[in-house]
């Protein structure tokens, strides 16, 4: 079995540029207050204890999140530079990441319940964040069923039973057993 691959320094300083990108685009489109910049700080902290636990390193799907992720923050400071079709780089960036989460939750062999609760945050987040970007009628509403959303997955990551070490228990394949079990 191989070892989890879980690159903490790589994931705590793309958190931090994320957060503060938000924090500062937030600011310069007059849409951020203080109840949503300590929202933001709490996701940000909850997301990477969920990401220890998750199996995404070890796939495909992280390398084209990790590509989706820095279009989302080349567009956050386009948007703090006031440069022209800057939402539309956000928006691009964020519907990617929505597509390729959405891909990984479908090819997943093994779902439990806390992965069809990050999918719900995310594709909620997606859509409170394009609406934000827009300016949409249901901006606001939709910031809350994100929020709503993600509530519900902080309480299922907490409740939910984890293996040791934050690895997934699954049948062995003939490359793990010894050679007398094969």
């Amino acid at each position: 079995m191989q070892p989890k691959y879980f690159p903490s320094s790589q994931i705590r300083l793309i958190l931090i540029v994320c957060g503060f990108a938000a924090l500062l685009a937030g600011r310069a489109t007059g849409s951020m207050n203080t109840l949503n910049a300590v929202l933001i700080i709490i996701q940000l902290v909850t997301l990477e204890l969920i990401l220890r636990e998750s199996t995404i390193f070890n796939t495909i799907y992280y390398r084209l999140l990790y590509i989706c992720s820095s279009v989302i923050i080349i567009g956050a400071m386009m948007i703090i530079l006031h440069w022209p079709y800057a939402n539309y780089v956000v928006i691009m960036g964020m519907s990617s990441v929505a597509i390729v989460y959405t891909l990984r939750s479908i090819n997943k062999q093994h779902k439990a319940l806390l992965d069809y609760a990050k999918w719900i945050w995310l594709v909620l987040n997606t859509i409170a964040g394009i609406l934000n970007l827009l300016h949409g009628q249901y901006a606001l509403m939709s910031s809350y069923l994100a929020t709503g959303a993600f509530f519900l997955m902080m309480l299922v990551f907490f409740i939910s039973p984890r293996t040791s070490k934050g690895m997934e228990q699954r049948p062995p394949e003939e490359d793990d057993l010894p050679i007398d079990q094969i």
